[in-house]
């Protein structure tokens, strides 16, 4: 399934290998993962294809993530201060959707079950564990990491989340569930997390 986007660009967060606004919806250009026959990512679609299609789309001010159905997260756009996954000094700019893979020491961290997008900075939540990744810059805590932590270069797990004990792991699955809890961080203006009746 093809991705298409339209709107505001000059940042290059639409993915379509360009910085230019545009008017009516274009086909993004996604670097799919490399194959084992490859040993570049390109433009061509992989053998599955037509069964890993985007479902969840995350915007920030000047980025936008994707995350498609076999896990895997693609970014596009400004990644200043590292909002993309990637170093800074490595690519200022994505022009079109590239694979978001996360180094945890040891540990690579390529499969999500959820993306979402601040401004300036972007939150990865991993399959299989539930460890959450924060990456860029939130000047009112949007990070996660405590109150005088307002920019991440790397993408960073938050420590000691989520709590053990708002954990419940079923034999059948393998996944984690947070059963009817609420996590939030941020500023909280405008009745927006953690009020009452947003839980």
């Amino acid at each position: 399934m093809a991705l298409y986007a339209f709107g505001s660009n000059g940042s290059g967060q639409l993915g379509l290998g360009h910085r230019e606004d545009v008017a009516f919806p274009t086909r993004c250009l996604i670097k799919w993962e490399p194959n084992s026959m490859d040993k570049a990512a390109t433009n061509a679609p992989p053998n599955n294809y037509n069964d890993n299609v985007p479902f969840c789309l995350a915007a920030g001010g000047n980025h936008t993530l994707a995350l498609f159905s076999s896990g895997a997260v693609y970014a596009a756009g400004s990644n200043g201060n590292g909002r993309c996954a990637y170093a800074p000094e490595d690519a200022e700019i994505l022009l079109e959707f590239s694979r978001v893979v996360i180094y945890d020491g040891e540990r690579k961290v390529d499969r999500f079950t959820s993306v979402s997008a601040t401004w300036e900075s972007s939150c990865f939540v991993e399959a299989g564990t539930g460890y959450v990744y924060v990456a860029g810059t939130g000047m009112k805590g949007e990070l996660g990491l405590g109150e005088n932590v307002t920019e991440m270069n790397v993408p960073t797990r938050i420590p000691n989340f989520p709590p053990k004990e708002s954990q419940r792991s079923f034999p059948s699955k393998k996944r984690r569930v947070w059963e009817g809890v609420y996590y939030n961080c941020g500023g909280c203006r405008r009745r927006v997390p953690g009020d009452p009746w947003l839980r």
